[in-house]
């Protein structure tokens, strides 16, 4: 099983692109903060959207803005290193 839920803040502003076969692309950061002891720890996630879910998120959300992610992990080499994404089946805004 390949599942990865996430609760955070966006941390830029929704950037819109489409792919090259034209299907709406959407990419946002999202910030999740977990205790580490007695220090507080962020961690940030690159999350991708395709088709009408980036359309929504583009419009919808912004810098700042609550949200829960639901998808699935994806790995791809950029380079000479790999890159880790969540490809997002839905998105919450809050």
């Amino acid at each position: 099983m390949n599942r990865v839920e996430l609760l955070g803040n966006v941390g830029n502003a929704p950037e819109i692109k489409q792919t090259a076969s034209g299907r709406p692309l959407c990419r946002i950061h999202v910030a999740t903060n977990y205790a580490a002891g007695e220090e507080s720890k962020v961690d940030w996630h690159d999350v991708v959207c395709f088709d009408r879910l980036a359309e929504l998120v583009a419009e919808y959300v912004y810098k700042g803005r609550k949200v829960f992610v639901e998808g699935r992990l994806a790995y791809r080499k950029v380079d000479d290193r790999y890159v880790t994404n969540i490809i997002a089946s839905d998105v919450r805004f809050l």
